[in-house]
């Protein structure tokens, strides 16, 4: 689920069913035959990406959730869960502990990061690599350390 074209069209190339925010009730119950899916993974963090994981996952399904909050607070609708028994979990991606699994997954070839990183800029440029990301204008910034 992407809202902007651009980064569909990436998503579509990638191999991945790619849709806009209000098209996904649509293509999931579609594609599970209305029951939902059995797992969502939210990695937009805040309200808007949980309520939409929630609103698409299957009674006893689970929703994982990776993003970054975009606020301190979430309303968890905490009947519907129960009443669904759906799994809910959050994770934080840990660079140091799993750098060598992923350099490993680069340079095998099987991860193949083309046209994700598309803005490589320094360290002091960091302020504008989050802004750019943050207005959707950049999908993945690299800052150069060296």
């Amino acid at each position: 689920i992407e809202p902007v074209e651009a980064r569909r069209a990436l998503a579509v190339a990638a191999g991945s069913v790619a849709v806009a925010p209000d098209e996904a009730r649509a293509i999931v119950g579609e594609l599970t035959g209305g029951r939902g899916a059995d797992g969502v993974i939210d990695a937009v963090g805040g309200a808007a990406g949980l309520d939409t994981a929630l609103a698409l996952v299957r009674a006893a399904g689970t929703v994982v959730s990776v993003g970054v909050p975009a606020t301190a607070d979430w309303t968890m609708p905490v009947a519907d869960a129960f009443s669904r028994e759906i799994t809910i979990s959050f994770a934080v991606g840990n660079l140091m502990r799993d750098a060598t699994v992923l350099e490993d997954l680069l340079s095998s070839g099987l991860v193949v990061p083309d046209g994700l990183l598309a803005h490589l800029t320094e360290l002091d440029e960091a302020p504008a690599a989050y802004r750019s990301m943050q207005n959707r204008t950049t999908l993945k910034a690299v800052l150069l350390t060296r």
